[in-house]
């Protein structure tokens, strides 16, 4: 919503005339996206240490766990960061913010679990960085003993969502550039 508010026509014309190069005041977008994002990251890691009573700091998973959270945060802060320049109002907003976020967690097993997926859906839901996030869930949540094999796994799992984040960023700028 904050970013929409840039996007406005009065806002935007005013950002065009200031000595601030484009890339500057995009680079400050990014940053200010990525703030909110440790900020949401930071809340999140208080609630869950305080709802585990301390335990999950000494969890041997943890920081698989803290990679997973991370990797799935800048994708969402990327696919939100999309949306709030795309959009044109707050309608669309929400609109393109539930068919966007729906979906994703629909073909990537959030709502529905993969076992109920057949094979088709399942060779489908692979294309989905959700899939991957609940993939490095699953694995995360089932080991005991941390191998290079678990570490490996769950690192390219990790990537497979960063390459959506970094491409989603790299849309994002593309798009500001045009406009």
């Amino acid at each position: 919503m904050a970013l929409m508010r840039f996007n406005e026509k009065e806002v935007s014309s005013r950002m065009e005339c200031s000595p601030t190069p484009l890339y500057e005041r995009t680079a400050g977008f990014i940053g200010g996206t990525l703030f909110y994002g440790v900020i949401l990251f930071l809340v999140v890691m208080i609630a869950a240490g305080a709802v585990s009573g301390g335990n999950l700091m000494s969890d041997i998973r943890l920081p698989y766990f803290i990679i997973n959270i991370l990797a799935m945060l800048l994708l969402g802060l990327a696919l939100g960061f999309f949306a709030g320049i795309v959009s044109k109002g707050n309608n669309m907003l929400t609109g393109l913010l539930n068919i966007m976020s729906l979906s994703l967690c629909f073909f990537g097993g959030v709502f529905v679990p993969r076992e109920f997926f057949g094979e088709s859906v399942k060779k489908i839901a692979k294309i989905f960085p959700t899939y991957w996030y609940i993939e490095n869930n699953e694995l995360i949540g089932a080991v005991n003993k941390v191998t290079p094999e678990f570490t490996k796994t769950v690192f390219t799992n990790s990537s497979v969502m960063l390459a959506y984040a970094v491409g989603i960023f790299a849309l994002t700028v593309v798009v500001i550039y045009r406009k």
